[in-house]
């Protein structure tokens, strides 16, 4: 009796298109240099608390030494994302937020010295029924972090102390603003968990920050190294996006017409 061939089904192999990753990662590597073309020769707020020389270097036509792959240019965009998730959050739970400058239709921006600093903030927000903020518009900052980092802020438990750039640029928005509280929202990457904190302005800090920012526009020549700049391979200089020109034999080296 003859029997029916029995046929071996092969598995299906998934059609993975990485391509489209790589396509994906060229299109933001592009945005990111058309808007870092934008910002040159200028001093952006955000980053008013580094390394006062780094800064300079910055905004005097030193590029930044670190490649910075695909998959960051990815994690920068999903921050930008997670600022709108906040700002609807919020909305869905009763706070008043602008997130876009009405005279302008854009982000709110904040400049100085000539457009020669400037700033973006996440938004404005307005409490209800709170005791612990007033009732004028606050700063909105927001910021994301994946559990290893989260779990190190939850430990801290001071944003300022989590981050000292981040605590120095609310302080310096706030003072540009003329407001005199900021609320800041981190969220988890991981699982979506919120620290949230209200901060108050230090007029002092702001003044120093301020002062900071006039001193990079308007020096000519390189700011000397801050004191906890030990060496090339010390912490504070290990992760600089200007080592190398920084600890270079020819940095401040001028020469006659």
């Amino acid at each position: 009796m003859a029997t029916a061939i029995e046929t071996t089904k092969l598995p299906t192999i998934a059609k993975t298109a990485s391509w489209v990753e790589r396509r994906i990662h060229s299109a933001l590597s592009e945005e990111r240099a058309r808007t870092n073309l934008k910002k040159f020769g200028r001093l952006a707020l955000s980053q008013i608390g580094k390394c006062e020389r780094s800064l300079w270097a910055g905004i005097n036509g030193e590029l930044a030494e670190r490649v910075i792959d695909g998959r960051i240019h990815v994690l920068f965009d999903l921050g930008n994302a997670i600022e709108g998730h906040i700002v609807n959050l919020l909305r869905k739970a009763d706070f008043e937020v602008q997130d876009v400058d009405p005279e302008t239709g854009e982000q709110f921006r904040i400049t100085g010295f000539g457009e020669k600093v400037s700033g973006r903030l996440d938004g404005l927000i307005r409490f209800k029924r709170s005791q612990h903020i007033t009732d004028d518009w606050a700063l909105l900052e927001v910021k994301s972090a994946n559990a290893k980092k989260f779990e190190e802020l939850l430990t801290v438990g001071r944003y300022a102390d989590w981050n000292a750039v981040y605590g120095d640029q609310v302080q310096i928005y706030m003072g540009r603003k003329n407001l005199s509280q900021a609320l800041v929202v981190v969220e988890c990457k991981d699982d979506s968990r919120l620290y949230v904190e209200i901060i108050d302005f230090d007029p002092e800090r702001f003044r120093d920050l301020w002062t900071k920012a006039e001193r990079i526009v308007n020096a000519t020549v390189a700011p000397e190294r801050p004191a906890a700049a030990k060496s090339q391979y010390c912490g504070f200089c290990k992760w600089c996006d200007n080592n190398k020109w920084c600890w270079g034999p020819m940095v401040g080296v001028s020469f006659d017409d």
